[in-house]
């Protein structure tokens, strides 16, 4: 039990404390603070100008499309199978795709900025369809090759195509595996550098048979992220039964040398043409509409 004394000191605390909150109470309270002064509108995020571009990519590739004799209507581009960029290069982003209906691509496109704040936008094309195909923009004639650089080999020491498709992309994938690419490029200042190129594992397309063939597959061989060349490798059928075959096709102006287990196989020279003049490797700075929107 509290004596007096302490009983005392408690009820004269209390009234303190009491008198104490009274007094907070009446105090007069701070205004509330006025709200913020709105931001100004921040600049695009690095995700907003990627978002843009990828936009922009891929409607400028949709303005094309590919007319191949006996079709009953052009190829227009897949869904991009590949954005990448260019380290070495400076070309900040791009992407590939193909002109397919579903089988073996008839064109494989890039489109991509060169480096630097103002670089230039460019597209460029590799023929791998049927002779006399023609590349129309907008639905007009744009491009038509006159040179057909595809030219399918045998595979040598190439296993048997397997009996499915989940069991025959391994064995394309260990075939591409064998081949090596040089790129001799000159993007600093024409100086020309050969550099070994690295292949993807995973192919950017694969497309089913025509007739022709059982199964395709198409492989790229990188700098960076940025297909410099690529592979198509396919079960074709012939007299003796399927087997394994392979043609390259530059996504390049520059040379090329592929070899297979360390043997020279393929090669195609350094081609500094551009526009119409070209005649089997479309490259030219894209011209855009007056109605698009360039990032």
């Amino acid at each position: 039990m509290l004596g007096f004394q302490a009983a005392r000191v408690v009820v004269v605390s209390c009234l303190l404390v009491q008198a104490a909150g009274m007094l907070r109470a009446d105090e007069p309270k701070p205004a509330p603070a006025s709200p913020p002064a709105a931001e100004d509108i921040a600049a695009p995020s690095e995700a907003d100008l990627a978002s843009e571009r990828m936009k922009f990519m891929t409607e400028a590739i949709g303005r094309y499309s590919v007319v191949v004799p006996g079709s009953e209507k052009p190829l227009v581009a897949v869904p991009p199978c590949l954005r990448w960029n260019n380290p070495v290069s400076g070309s900040s982003d791009g992407i590939l795709t193909v002109f397919a209906d579903g089988g073996r691509p008839a064109l494989i496109a890039q489109f991509f900025k060169t480096k630097g704040k103002n670089g230039s936008w460019v597209n460029e094309f590799a023929v791998t369809g049927p002779k006399d195909l023609q590349l129309q923009k907008d639905g007009q004639d744009f491009w038509k090759p006159s040179e057909f650089i595809l030219a399918f080999k045998d595979v040598p020491d190439a296993p048997e195509p397997a009996d499915t498709p989940a069991r025959r992309l391994p064995q394309m994938r260990r075939i591409a595996e064998r081949f090596s690419v040089t790129d001799h490029h000159g993007f600093r200042e024409e100086q020309i550098v050969p550099s070994r190129l690295r292949l993807l594992s995973s192919p950017l397309y694969r497309y089913k048979s025509d007739g022709e063939f059982i199964d395709g597959v198409l492989f790229a061989f990188v700098m960076g992220t940025d297909p410099e060349c690529t592979l198509l490798i396919e079960a074709q059928k012939t007299d003796a039964g399927p087997r394994y075959r392979y043609a390259f096709a530059p996504m390049s102006i520059y040379q090329l040398d592929a070899e297979y287990d360390g043997q020279p196989t393929w090669s195609i020279e350094r081609r500094i043409i551009f526009g119409s003049a070209c005649k089997k490797y479309y490259a030219l700075t894209y011209q855009p509409a007056p109605s698009e929107k360039v990032p």
